[in-house]
């Protein structure tokens, strides 16, 4: 009996891991044939899709709410991760199946988050990079932290509910640093085992601490910019609450450079996968102040 559960829990994985990865095998973002022109369905006709520009009002933050953001202890905790180049990213998962024990919640969000994922969009310069802009300004890089919410057994369920709010998503920018970020240390030590695509090759790692990305350590107080919108890859499901995090999170020339080494499927260098801006089509964005517990 054991050995049926065992195989059926085989079976489930593999299908969940080929239909999260369907589509990173089918798309691409420079070449002609698989860029972002030839993406379909939602991608092409939606009318809430991501990324969008953002504007930095002073103001608006000033007179935004200030909302609760309660991490779990685990957030705050040096983890063990695994890592792996698909070919079109960089991508952090805490356990195989893309879920975790680590979550957000608060009144910023309205409910608790399940983290799931996390990867990175980057330019070959520092011109470009990252995938919503601040007035008009692309900076070098952007994160993204992928949650599904918690009334979903897991991400997969979450992205094909067509429930807005089933999926939230922390963006973090980074700006070039003249020192080290100490926070992404454990995955740059892993990207020179990376340097080809492989999505079936996983390097498991540790020491990856998940608020110190999401917020530099010196800072406790930060700015959030809150969006409805969708997934910035095929099939771009309108599933998202968008929280870009304000401010900006240190990157050194080096560990960009790493980044960069990188290779996708076609052995060309990894970078300028960001996908172009979206029409806001009238959506409002919504700004609050919040804290980071440390």
């Amino acid at each position: 009996m054991a050995a049926i559960y065992n195989s059926i829990g085989t079976v489930f994985y593999l299908l969940l891991i080929l239909h999260l990865g369907a589509c990173q095998e089918d798309f691409c973002y420079a070449e002609a044939e698989c860029g972002p022109q030839t993406w379909g369905g939602l991608c092409s006709r939606g009318t809430q899709q991501s990324p969008v520009a953002l504007a930095y009002n002073f103001v608006d933050f000033l007179n935004g709410e200030e909302r609760e953001l309660l991490q779990s202890g685990a957030y705050l905790e040096q983890q063990s991760f695994f890592i792996e180049n698909n070919g079109n990213t960089v991508s952090i998962r805490l356990r195989l199946d893309l879920t975790s024990t680590t979550y957000l919640s608060g009144s910023l969000l309205g409910g608790s988050y399940v983290f799931s994922q996390l990867h990175f969009h980057w330019g070959s310069d520092d011109q470009q990079g990252s995938e919503h802009i601040f007035d008009g300004i692309r900076k070098p890089m952007e994160a993204h932290f992928v949650h599904y919410a918690n009334r979903y057994p897991g991400i997969s369920e979450a992205l094909t509910s067509n429930t807005p709010g089933a999926v939230t998503v922390f963006a973090v920018i980074f700006d070039i640093s003249d020192s080290d970020n100490p926070a992404l240390n454990p995955i740059i030590r892993e990207l020179r085992k990376l340097h080809n695509a492989n999505p079936e090759v996983r390097i498991q790692s540790r020491g990856l601490v998940l608020t110190d990305l999401l917020c530099p350590n010196t800072l406790r107080e930060v700015e959030v910019i809150q969006y409805d919108g969708s997934l910035t890859t095929p099939d771009c499901a309108e599933v998202v609450l968008w929280n870009l995090m304000i401010p900006t999170i240190p990157i050194s020339q080096n560990q960009l450079n790493e980044f960069r080494r990188l290779r996708n499927r076609r052995g060309r260098p990894l970078s300028n996968n960001f996908r172009p801006l979206q029409n806001l089509n009238g959506r409002v964005l919504r700004y609050f102040r919040t804290s980071i517990p440390r």
